[in-house]
């Protein structure tokens, strides 16, 4: 089922103008995505993006990275989802929940169970994508590892936002450095557990 938000049109401009949906991949998004996948303990973790017709990982670790249509997709149901306040969409066993239970993501490979996404949110509150991570068993998710997951979630829109930046030649390198260095300390973090 496809689910479109009442400011639909709107929210693909936005997507647009970030010119992320089918870009090359990028180190730091790689990075980010491997970090969650061993922070969170999950098999799949990953940055995506949603435009009219289909789900696309701009960074995903644990699964091949292709696109998807949009309708089959848990992050569909995460940022239709995106209202304030909503800011994050689990999914605990997916065979149990009607939305999901005939899904091919469910019933044929990666066989996901478990399901949690933040929409990844522009200025304009415009909810373009997720970071999201995936589990083939059913799982809770806690406080921390909810706010752990808005964390990086964050941490992945300073990344667009940087990469946007650049693409216009007036990135800031304060805020670079600064996110590189949350990169390299949540790196540090995951090696000490």
């Amino acid at each position: 089922m496809l689910l479109l938000q009442a400011h639909e049109p709107a929210r693909l401009t936005a997507l647009a103008e970030y010119r992320i949906v089918g870009s090359e991949r990028e180190g730091a998004f790689d990075e980010l995505v491997a970090i969650a996948r061993k922070r969170f303990d999950t098999p799949i973790s990953a940055i995506s993006f949603l435009d009219e017709k289909r789900w696309w990982p701009k960074a995903i670790s644990g699964f091949a990275r292709c696109s998807l249509p949009r309708a089959v997709t848990f992050c569909n149901w995460a940022i239709d989802g995106a209202m304030p306040g909503a800011d994050l969409f689990v999914v605990r066993d997916a065979r149990r929940d009607r939305r999901f239970a005939d899904s091919p993501l469910v019933e044929g490979g990666p066989r996901v169970r478990f399901y949690a996404g933040v929409p990844l949110r522009d200025a304009r509150g415009y909810a373009l994508g997720t970071f999201c991570i995936f589990g083939g068993e059913p799982r809770q998710l806690g406080a921390r590892d909810a706010a752990s997951l808005r964390e990086f979630a964050r941490l992945a829109f300073k990344l667009v936002e940087l990469r946007r930046a650049a693409g216009r030649a007036d990135v800031d390198r304060a805020e670079l450095v600064r996110v590189t260095r949350s990169l390299a300390m949540l790196e540090a973090l995951l090696s000490a557990v």
